[in-house]
């Protein structure tokens, strides 16, 4: 009995693992379409968050992320950029990647809310902008 228990034990430490192992890759996270989310920056943001969106006037200039999963990437607002992507380092929902446009190379510290919902903070902005995944 102490023997069947033993592997029992063994087999549940196991498929544990193995489940923790299965975790979506930040690249597959990230991977698809989103938008600035102006109404979750106004509901759920941060002060600073609901700042930005009065006095910046995001609602009139909204913003389309394209995450490629072969790495090519996309911004598109007043204007748009192409380039390429990768993760740099993450952690739990939190991640820096590198964007490669066609004005140079910056990092982007992204922070994961929820599956659909996203902080994207690039160099020089105040605060991140929230996105809202699409597909």
């Amino acid at each position: 009995m102490k023997r069947s228990a033993c592997w029992m034990a063994v087999c549940c430490f196991v498929l544990a693992v193995g489940l923790a192992g299965c975790a979506p890759s930040m690249e597959s996270r990230l991977t698809g379409s989103w938008t600035r989310a102006v109404g979750a920056m106004i509901d759920e943001g941060t002060p600073g968050q609901k700042e930005a969106v009065v006095e910046l006037n995001l609602l009139a200039s909204p913003v389309l992320l394209n995450f490629n999963p072969d790495g090519t990437f996309s911004i598109k607002g007043t204007e748009t950029e192409e380039g390429t992507w990768k993760v740099l380092s993450s952690s739990g929902d939190k991640a820096t990647i590198e964007l490669k446009l066609d004005g140079g190379t910056e990092t982007v510290e992204i922070q994961i809310l929820r599956d659909t919902l996203m902080n994207f903070q690039r160099q020089g902005q105040k605060v991140p902008y929230m996105y809202e995944k699409l597909s």
